[in-house]
């Protein structure tokens, strides 16, 4: 046993303002109030929290929530290779007044400073989801070579490492592609 918690020591251990029957966490009360003091100053925007990260939307939080809309539901309800996620087009087209929109309402302007955590959450589940996807397939394949049978034709996609090209673009370098070989 220490010295500190014997019994027959206690009284020294624990100071001399405390007895044996106080607990040492309540022998002294701390300095008193001096009301003479000047106050602290108000805590600045910046050590207020969150509220003081974003006080509005910017455009860019804007188009990545629409990208990530886009590849959520891509991810949920695709069944082409890039169906339902947003292009530059698309994001050139809703982003600004989307942005507008969010910063006008008192309520929607607020959550503004969430959106980063938002988004990291919804990067990490669409992440998590094609992975498991990828995963799946990579497995089935496996175990379809093992078993002798052909693997199945039709591709898989998963999301874009890229985002999305528009129709134009697509062609042009599946014709670069062509002329390199």
């Amino acid at each position: 046993m220490s010295q500190a918690n014997d019994p027959a020591n206690r009284e020294t251990a624990s100071g001399p303002a405390s007895s044996s029957s106080e607990s040492p966490y309540t022998a002294s009360a701390g300095p008193g109030f001096d009301e003479r003091q000047t106050p602290p100053e108000a805590p600045t925007e910046e050590a207020q929290g969150i509220g003081a990260f974003a006080a509005e939307w910017e455009q860019e939080q804007v188009s990545d929530w629409l990208k990530n809309t886009g590849a959520l539901m891509h991810a949920g309800f695709g069944v082409g290779e890039h169906d339902w996620e947003m292009t530059r087009a698309d994001l050139e087209r809703i982003a600004p007044p989307a942005t507008r929109i969010l910063n006008r309402y008192q309520f929607t302007k607020a959550i503004a400073a969430y959106s980063d955590p938002a988004a990291v959450a919804i990067g990490t589940g669409l992440w998590g989801w094609r992975s498991t996807l990828e995963r799946i397939a990579v497995l089935q394949a496996a175990r379809e070579a093992e078993e002798g049978a052909q693997p199945a034709q039709a591709p898989v996609h998963f999301a874009p490492t890229e985002e999305p090209l528009s129709f134009a673009d697509r062609l042009a370098q599946t014709r670069q592609e062509d002329q390199d070989g």
